[in-house]
């Protein structure tokens, strides 16, 4: 069995809820209207709402620009300084009557914007190994949004529109050529899309696709009031959305996993290292007990009646101690990896429960006896499926924490069967200090012990383990204590 919980797979199709495909529907279907009504209200909200959301986009951005936000930091910053041409745009559109009445000078506005807005996207996605310097790099755009300006109002920009012509020849080669640039940037970012969460991705992959046919559609249009202009538009607005929707509301709902990703990554390398570590570390200390093991068989050949001195009989017991302690210590790293990879498995086969407790707790006897402490054992007969191998690291691993957190204390071993629940419980108790309540869950987490960590060794690992264990197996593990009157630890499978 494995206990990694599987992920529902991840459709591209549906990346938005319900509820925002019927905003946009009901959004589309009200914009159209406007524009058959009053086309420059509905460019209005339409503008509006594009450079509002290129606004939030840059200040969400720019106050993260201490986080590894990869090419959205970039993207982020021009979105401000295209969002403030784009008022220029809007301000000058043809019967706004603000900044004249030619629809040359919004055109121009257009394609400026959209021409440097294109070429950092590739620009930051070509070099998206670069490093970014925030400050430097809102400078530079700055200095561009203002030459950009200069050149339109100054008619040094070529013209895009000629009144009773439409679209010039530069306009419409540029749309195609700002096409080109994004299909060039959306190929990049595909090949480079595990830098991002899957539904970042995706949403980037709409605006790109909704970005293409934006310009793709705006060499069509004769008139700037017409179909095409219109629907132009829409593309553009639903762009803008999905764009919003990876670099704002992502990040504002889940930043973790869209700031925090490269430290995920992170965490990822350092349990999959472990993962070896542990392997390595292991290897040689099995046949570094059996040549330990060989040494004792040998040394007492040479010896009288193969009787081993007291000091290197002390001693080889010693090093068999620390073997073991340090094979359970890289045994707990291991399981700590495993789990936090997803690794972990269990292999259920019947197993006899009570059998398993008796053999375990009698191993314990000259430690149970070495801490001047007393066992009482109250098996029942109960065998389940379960893994054994798995079921004895955590019933050891309970049985030493009493002896080692209540010395000279009473130690009970229990299993029943409760007959009207069907359940099985097991439990490991003693008659020690008990773990106040206000600590009793935190001795469950990863490196916590019940005892500072200068009085008692070990990584704190065992009670993480045995819960994870139990739990695989679709039981608990609790603890009823309070301070001064033991502890009791409940296994229920």
């Amino acid at each position: 069995m494995n206990t990694k919980n599987n992920s529902a797979v991840f459709n591209p199709i549906f990346i938005l809820s319900r509820s925002d495909c019927a905003f946009i529907i009901v959004l589309v279907i009200a914009l159209v209207i406007t524009s058959r009504a009053n086309y420059l209200l509905f460019h209005s909200l339409v503008e509006m709402a594009i450079i509002t959301t290129g606004f939030l986009s840059f200040t969400f951005a720019w106050h993260l620009r201490r986080f590894e936000l990869g090419p959205l930091l970039p993207i982020g910053i021009v979105l401000g300084c295209t969002s403030f041409i784009s008022v220029f745009h809007m301000l000058s559109f043809k019967g706004m009557g603000v900044l004249g009445n030619d629809a040359n000078l919004p055109t121009q506005f257009w394609i400026a914007s959209r021409y440097f807005f294109s070429i950092v996207v590739l620009g930051t996605l070509w070099f998206s190994k670069a490093k970014i310097n925030p400050i430097k790099f809102l400078v530079i755009f700055v200095v561009i949004t203002i030459v950009l300006l200069i050149m339109v109002f100054s008619n040094w920009f070529p013209d895009c529109y000629i009144t009773g012509v439409g679209q010039t020849s530069f306009k419409i080669i540029s749309e195609y050529i700002i096409a080109l640039i994004f299909i060039i940037s959306m190929t990049l970012f595909w090949n480079n899309r595990k830098a991002f969460p899957e539904r970042v991705t995706w949403l980037i992959m709409y605006f790109f696709s909704f970005s293409i046919l934006t310009e793709l559609v705006f060499t069509s249009y004769l008139g700037v009031y017409d179909l095409s202009n219109m629907l132009g538009h829409i593309f553009y607005l639903t762009a803008s959305y999905f764009l919003y929707k990876a670099i704002v509301e992502t990040g504002l709902k889940n930043p973790f996993e869209l700031m925090f990703k490269n430290l995920n990554d992170a965490v990822n390398a350092r349990d999959e290292f472990i993962s070896i570590a542990s392997h390595e570390l292991k290897t040689p200390l099995t046949p570094l007990k059996l040549h330990l093991q060989v040494f004792q068989k040998e040394l007492q050949k040479e010896t009288v009646n193969g009787q081993l001195e007291s000091k290197a009989l002390k001693a080889i017991r010693s090093t068999n101690e620390i073997i073991n302690r340090l094979t359970q210590l890289i045994d707990g790293m291991l399981d700590v990896s495993r789990l936090s990879t997803g690794r972990f498995e269990i292999y259920k086969v019947p197993t006899d429960l009570t059998e398993l407790l008796s053999v375990i707790a009698k191993g314990f006897e000259s430690q149970i006896i070495a801490a001047n402490s007393k066992l009482i054992l109250k098996l029942e007969p109960v065998s389940i499926e379960v893994d054994p191998l798995r079921m004895e690291q955590v019933f050891t691993n309970l049985i030493m924490n009493a002896i080692k957190y209540a010395p000279a204390c009473t130690i009970e071993i229990g299993i029943e069967k409760n007959t009207e629940t069907g359940l099985t419980l097991i439990w490991v108790s003693d008659t020690g200090p008990g773990i106040p309540k206000e600590h009793q869950e935190r001795i469950f987490k990863r490196y916590e012990r019940g005892m500072s960590q200068s009085a008692i060794g070990g990584l704190g690992l065992g009670l993480y383990i045995g819960r994870q264990i139990i739990e695989a197996h679709g039981g608990t593990l609790s603890l009823e204590s309070e301070a001064n009157k033991g502890a009791k630890f409940i296994i229920k499978l």
